[in-house]
């Protein structure tokens, strides 16, 4: 949207001096960006109920809490359970790393999270004993 309408914004620095200059192709685009978002942060609000929602990478921080601040806007209008208490928005705090701390905590998780097989075993032998087994 920016380069459309002559904006130069290659870097996340030149991203905040946009913002901080109040250009108004970029707040557009902040606005429009939470309009989309906010379905997609209900979906996982409602299916996974957490308490709280990180939203983070790399954009300037400046940006990222605009972006808050315009969900939390959009937000309400979506909830159709009104005395539900819904997740906090925050920021997430890993910034430009989020990516790489994510894919190093895949070996992490390959190696020392708990197989299917051992977690349903107690099922698998309440079964048996169903079927007639010992």
């Amino acid at each position: 949207m920016l380069q459309e309408q002559g904006f130069d914004a290659e870097t996340p620095q030149d991203l905040e001096t946009l913002f901080l200059e109040k250009n108004p192709v970029l707040l557009q685009w902040i606005d429009e960006g939470a309009q989309k978002l906010a379905p997609a942060m209900l979906a996982v609000e409602y299916i996974i109920d957490p308490e709280a929602i990180f939203l983070g990478g790399r954009l300037p921080d400046i940006i990222i809490n605009e972006l808050l601040s315009q969900l939390q806007k959009y937000l309400p209008d979506l909830h159709f359970r009104e005395n539900k208490q819904h997740p906090k928005l925050r920021k997430a705090t890993a910034g430009v790393e989020a990516g790489a701390l994510g894919a190093a905590m895949i070996p992490l998780y390959t190696f020392m999270s708990p197989l299917p097989s051992v977690l349903m075993k107690g099922e698998d032998q309440d079964q048996e004993k169903l079927n007639g087994g010992g």
